[in-house]
């Protein structure tokens, strides 16, 4: 029998550098995953939920931050990856 992934409120961005963050806000409805690039360079990330379509694909500058929101279930925030 498979098991469900566990719920983390913060990781590690996947195929992106240590200064690319993601996070997750979970409400009563609704989730918002986040990813941050601390970076001194330009990014294209993109917030990835199991169970569902994953955020679109954005260039992200360094400093800027961009958002996903989804309902609480049965999403669950998967992490970040390059696109």
């Amino acid at each position: 029998m498979a098991t469900a992934p566990t719920v983390a409120t913060e990781v590690d961005a996947q195929a992106l550098p240590t200064c690319v963050k993601g996070w997750v806000n979970s409400g009563i409805v609704t989730q918002t995953a986040y990813a941050k690039n601390n970076c001194s360079v330009t990014y294209r990330v993109r917030i990835l939920w199991d169970w569902g379509l994953d955020g679109p694909c954005q260039t992200m500058d360094p400093g800027d931050q961009q958002s996903h929101q989804v309902a609480i279930t049965p999403r669950v925030f998967a992490g970040l990856a390059s696109c």
